[in-house]
Parts: structure tokens; sequence; C-alpha cells
């Protein structure tokens, strides 16, 4: 007898990864594709884990009579080709596949299957009902059922992402309680000691995480680590960077301050150590041996909206300092146009204010672009330090949300929002898109902006000298050009057009008229880039006609 583990709570927690190929759940279960998960390969999501699951339920017994369990929604024969089991799974339960469920039908999620009344909109037809299958949030336990669906669902071009909510379930994120944090020294790499940690083996294998998916610059596993017993709580999102061999202990080793002005006074705040701590005194923390839950999972949320539907897809609570959250939403259309934004809500200020125009105007023009925003808040500042994970880090399976849009990919364009420190007012376009498809779109831009305040663009793109336009940006560090940046795996140049990075400075971004306007100018110049098909190779020399 095969055995799911169910919720006594309401909510159905969905333990299934579902990958292109198929189905597979227990909690040995394993990513099947690359962490990078190129576009239209096999869908990487993060482990999921039974933690707190506290009833077992048969999915098939051959057993008769009352079983105590009330409505099933069925009548315990499973659809044909079930081999004649009796499938018992009621109402709102996890399921693989419809032999699961006493109905007879398992709907599809982004993360699953739910035992329901329906799985497509043509049952819904036939029996002359409402023409929707869909869950809409008003069964509890949640399932799909014919209902008539709201017109305008909410989505990422009407509102920002932290207020995005949808018909919630659990999906578990793996989990280890009681990891010790250590210290480490000696690197003086910002980004590392700020972003990186090194994991113990023993931890590792806890986690499930192999050799192979840790780097230091490439797509690597992120996890959330949670300090225990403080409150309020404190988290943090870290890429593990190297498993320390020989070491069975579970242990999570975070970067220790610097002395930066060598007056011993290690006052520097890029690192593990104050994103966890703070201020507080390092060997005080240390001695006591602090102990930490480490999460296989970046967000605490995952929010999909597909399909007309909108799902939150719960992996863990947050631990909810200073109103601190880390979540992602994705929105999936076409293949054509992938718009992200990695570093939304305050870790880099302003973007996620203008993101939802941005995308209206796209749609007024008859685009459909998917789209990804992973949004983190934090009351009081240093959401930046607490959150961000560098664009070539990224990795599909501690980010579902990014993982669900990798998998409808390739898209032949992409475009990444960033956000960079600078009192200049300028762009820098980066990503592995050619050159004269970036002029073009940067022509479009200043043809289309109403608001007369000079902007600064600096242009990269391969095999091409940097390019100033109306001044010198001096960011030449930000071009995007590595493969690893999600840009590119999002929309390689072959088969698309590349991907396009616009880092934008925080003058620009401050200033709210002036960003709004460039905003609106940006939906157009995408528009008219797609709708011309424009590639690298155009007949028109773009670039020329820039100053």
């Amino acid at each position: 007898m095969e055995t799911l583990s169910v919720p006594t709570a309401p909510l159905a927690s969905l333990l299934l990864v579902l990958t292109a190929v198929g189905c597979s759940t227990g909690e040995d279960a394993r990513p099947s594709g690359p962490l990078g998960t190129e576009p239209g390969a096999p869908m990487t999501t993060g482990l999921f884990d039974s933690e707190g699951i506290t009833a077992d339920f048969p999915v098939e017994s051959s057993s008769s009579g009352d079983d105590g369990l009330g409505d099933t929604g069925g009548d315990g024969s499973g659809p044909s080709g079930c081999n004649g089991s009796t499938a018992i799974a009621p109402l709102g339960s996890p399921c693989v596949d419809d032999c699961a469920c006493a109905s007879g039908h398992c709907f599809a999620l982004p993360f699953g299957g739910v035992c329901s009344e329906c799985v497509t909109d043509d049952e819904c037809a036939s029996d002359g009902g409402t023409p929707t299958c869909a869950v809409d949030g008003t069964t509890e336990p949640p399932f799909a059922h014919c209902t008539d669906m709201p017109a305008a669902p909410p989505d990422l071009a009407s509102v920002r992402c932290e207020d995005l909510h949808g018909t919630s379930f659990d999906a578990p994120a793996k989990r280890v309680h009681e990891v010790t944090i250590a210290g480490i020294e000696g690197t003086t790499n910002k980004l590392r000691r700020r972003e990186q940690v090194r994991i113990s083996e023993g931890l590792a294998n806890e986690l499930g995480i192999h050799e192979g998916e840790v780097d230091d610059t490439g797509p690597a596993w992120q996890v959330r680590v949670i300090l225990d017993d403080v409150d309020p709580g404190s988290s943090a999102n870290f890429s593990v960077a190297e498993i320390v061999p020989g070491v069975p202990e579970l242990r999570v080793e975070v970067w220790l301050p610097n002395d930066v002005d060598g007056d011993g006074n290690f006052s520097d705040e890029h690192n593990g150590f104050h994103k966890l701590f703070g201020d507080e005194n390092t060997e005080d923390v240390l001695d006591d041996e602090p102990k930490a839950t480490v999460v296989l999972m970046a967000p605490g949320t995952t929010v999909v909206v597909s399909g007309g539907q909108t799902t939150a897809h719960v992996h863990f609570p947050e631990p909810s300092a200073n109103d601190g959250s880390f979540r992602e939403c994705v929105e999936l259309h076409d293949d054509v146009l992938a718009v992200v934004a990695p570093h939304g809500g305050s870790i880099e200020e302003h973007i996620t204010n203008e993101l939802p125009q941005f995308l209206s105007t796209l749609e007024a023009l008859g685009q459909a672009p998917s789209t990804w925003e992973a949004v983190g808040l934090w009351d009081g500042g240093g959401a930046y330090r607490r959150w961000h994970i560098t664009a070539t880090q990224v990795s599909a399976g501690a980010f579902p949300g990014y993982a669900l849009l990798a998998d409808a990919g390739p898209y032949k364009y992409t475009l990444s929002l960033h956000g960079f420190a600078n009192g200049k007012k300028g762009v820098v376009v980066g990503g592995r898109a050619g050159r004269q498809l970036k002029c073009f779109l940067v022509q479009r831009l200043e043809q289309e902006r109403t608001v007369g305040t000079n902007v600064l663009y600096e242009i990269h793109a391969p095999g091409s000298p940097k390019l100033d336009v109306n001044g010198h940006l001096g960011e030449s560090g930000l071009s995007g050009q590595s493969t690893d940046n999600i840009v590119n795996r999002l929309s390689p140049a072959d088969p698309g057009a590349g991907g396009i990075q616009l880092e934008l400075s925080t003058a620009l971004r401050d200033d709210d008229e002036l960003f709004a306007d460039f905003m609106h100018a940006l939906a157009i110049a995408t528009n008219d880039l797609i709708d011309l098909q424009l590639t690298d190779d155009p007949d028109t020399d773009y670039c020329s006609m820039l100053d």
C-alpha cells in the first residue's frame, strides 16, 4: 500500500515536484535538472519536505466500508486503467495521478497535484455548468471545481508582488534544525563575504547537497539561515560556495567582519555575521555556539499566476523580525518576452513600484510578457545585505518560481531590471544581446522620454567596445556578460536574440517623475523591438545614430 502524508490542517500539503517528464515524491527526491536550469530542460525545483505533516493517508486500498474520512468526492473506484485498485484519497488531498483520488481527478498545480472534482474546463461544460475548472479558494481544503472565475484575477501587471495573494497551499522546503553557526575569515571579496557560506559535509548530507552543486561564482544552491531562539526572529539568504569535507557535525560558516580601516574597529558590514547578528560582538556571540535552522530554499513563499489562477505555495513561515520577508512571484504567458526583477522590494528600491505600470503598458501594446520577481522587505534598512543574491548564482533549485519561468523558455528576449548605487542618473545596458539591438532600445527610449532631465547610458555587448551615450557613467563592472547570469540563461543568443540587463542608478530611481517616465518609455521601446523582431544583424546601424 502506497501512502501519502497529508496535513490535519485545512490546507493540503503539496509535497510533489512536477517535472517535464513526470512526478516524484518523498523526502529523498532530488531535483532532476542542473541548478541553472536551461530553458526547456526538465524543471528544477526546491526539495520539498514532509516536516510538520502529522497524518498518513492510504492512497490505494482493497478494503471496503466506512473509513471515517467523510466526503471523498467520488465512489472510490477511481478512473479506468487503475488496475482495479480502490482509491480513497478525498478532495483536497495531494496526488500523483488520477488513480490516487476517489474522485478520479488529480488537478495539476505548479508544484504537485490535488484531488479535485474536475481537471479540464470541458468537463465543466459537459455537465452544463460553469465553464471553468479551477481552484478559486472557496472550498476548504482547496481543490479544483467548476466555478465562475473572476474576469481579471490579480497579476503582476495590476498589483505588486508583496501584495499578490492567491489560494494558499503548503509546499514545505527541506530544513535542518540545530545547526551550529561558526565564523570564517580571510577573503576581502565583499560579495563572497556578504552572500556566501560554507557548510559542513554533515549538513550537506542532511540537506542533500552534492559537491557539484556548490560554487563561488556560478549557479549554486541558496539556503535560508534562520536563527533559533531569537525574538524577534532573524534570517538571511546565502549561496553555498563550498562544502567542508570531513566534518560530520551540522555546521554553517559565515564570514566575519574585516578590519577595513586598519584601526582594529572591525566596522565592516559586508559579511554574513552582520547579516544575522548586526553589530553584536563576534566573540560573545560565537562563544555561545549559536544555533540556526537551515532551509533548502530562498523564498518563504512562491506565488504563481498561470492559466487565470493565482496560487501561493508556502515553503516555510517567515521569522517576521522588522516585518521582514522574502518571496517570489511568477506569471507565465508566452515565450517571446520574459521580464525579471531579481532584487525587488527594498533590495534595490523603486523597481517594484514601477513594475506593474510597465507591464500594463506592454500588455496594452499587445505583448504578453512572462514575469518573475523576487521581493525582499526589511524595515529600517538592510534589505540589500540580507536578501540580495547575485544574478549569476541564482539557483532554479532554491527558487521554484524562477524554475517555472525557465522551464517555459527559452525566450526570444529577456529584460532584467536591476539597481546600482550611483549619484548620476544613468543606465548600464548589458547582457549578451547584440550591440545594435541595445542601441535601438536606447534610441527609442530617448525618443519616447518626455521629462527633459539628461540620462546617461553605458552600452556593453559581446565582442564590442563600450559605448557611452549622453556622457560618461563609469560603471564597466556591471556589463552582465556572464553566461551564468539569469538574463543570458533565459535568452541564450541561439535560438533567441539574447538577454538585456538594465542596471538603473540610484539617482534615476530616486527621481519619481523621471523614473516613471523612463519606465513608460522603456515599455514602448521594448514593444517596438519585439514588433520589428529585431536581432543583432539589422539593416540599420542604430549605434551610429546615438551621440
